[in-house]
């Protein structure tokens, strides 16, 4: 608030997570010249609390009325219960975009080409012509290795497959089913 700082004592009664309200009487003998100016009559300060701290304070001030009515101040605190639960959502959705930001950025320079697959059931690898499964994920040194493109690689995950020497192709097929039988790791040196 721009009219009393985090350690001024209306700041520390708002950090008790109580709502604090004054009439106008009470706003007169604050002394503050904005109140005055701008014909306030009533104030109340709600704080939006999160898990018993905190997380902004909503101040509503009237014009008209000499007190808020405890109603309207009831009204006032679902709201910022309400917006209490936005804001940590929101805060949590924005430090997920950053970690994951950072997880990009870690994996897209790794040396390794990384991918993630997901698997569509459960039917032979044997074909490269139709693969139970399509690419979720695949880092940029991935994509140097193999030749394509993000886009070209999600979109057709047989592109990969008819690289694979086709005297290697039989041993990648079992490794594969077996990773995915299993639910282990896959692993293979092969020639493309």
């Amino acid at each position: 608030n721009a009219h009393f700082g985090p350690e001024s004592p209306r700041a520390a009664f708002v950090r008790t997570g109580n709502t604090y309200h004054k009439r106008h009487v009470e706003l007169l003998a604050l002394g503050d010249p904005h109140y005055a100016a701008e014909g306030f009559k009533s104030f109340c300060a709600v704080p939006v609390m999160h898990e018993g701290r905190p997380v902004a304070v909503m101040n509503y001030f009237s014009r008209t009325l000499e007190a808020m009515p405890a109603v309207i101040i009831e009204g006032l605190e679902a709201i910022a219960f309400q917006a209490g639960a936005a804001i940590v959502r929101i805060r949590a959705e924005e430090a997920h975009r950053a970690s994951r930001a950072d997880y990009q950025d870690l994996v897209n320079n790794q040396i390794a080409g990384i991918y993630r697959i997901r698997v569509r059931s459960s039917e032979s690898w044997g074909s490269p012509d139709a693969p139970p499964y399509a690419y979720e994920f695949v880092n940029d040194r991935y994509c140097e290795l193999t030749g394509f493109s993000k886009e070209e690689l999600l979109a057709d995950p047989t592109i990969t497959l008819r690289q694979i020497h086709p005297e290697d192709y039989g041993e990648w097929a079992d490794l594969n089913e077996k990773a995915n039988r299993d639910r282990e790791p896959f692993m293979w040196e092969g020639r493309m």
